[in-house]
Formats: C-alpha cells, structure tokens, sequence
C-alpha cells in the first residue's frame, strides 16, 4: 500500500499544488493559489501516511522476526521431551 500511494503521489505532485489559474484576474490567481497550497497540504498529509505505513509494516516484520524465534525455541524444547 505504501508503494501504491507513493508512486501515485509522484505521478501527481505537480497537479496537485501547481494549478494555472484560468484566468489571468487577481480571483482567478489568489484562488489557484490557494488551492495550490491545499494540494501541499495533502501531499504533506499522504507523505505523512505512507511513513506510518512503513513504520507498521517495519514493526510487525519484527514482531514476526520475534515470534519466529519464540516458536523455534518452543519447537526445541518439545523435541528434547520431558528434563
């Protein structure tokens, strides 16, 4: 998932904050502007996401890293029976 949303925020960066006005008025241009910065905004915010996404996944990697070795040492000691 955090693959998927980074390639996209890639393909899209610029669309999404650097918007030409569709007119060369002072409405069209402080509009366009501010709807640049909310653009940011978001790209600032799915950044933020896909950094969360790949701390959870780091963390539940090493859950599982940790788990593997609980179980392998459980394993161990069934096979050496009972002391």
């Amino acid at each position: 998932e955090a693959d998927r949303v980074r390639a996209w925020l890639f393909a899209n960066r610029t669309p999404l904050f650097k918007i030409d006005p569709p007119g060369h008025d002072p409405c069209s241009v402080d509009t366009m502007t501010v709807m640049g910065q909310n653009g940011q905004t978001a790209i600032e915010k799915a950044d933020a996401y896909v950094a969360r996404l790949r701390m959870v996944a780091e963390k539940l990697h090493e859950s599982a890293v940790a788990y593997g070795a609980t179980e392998d040492d459980n394993a161990a000691a069934f096979r050496q029976g009972p002391e």
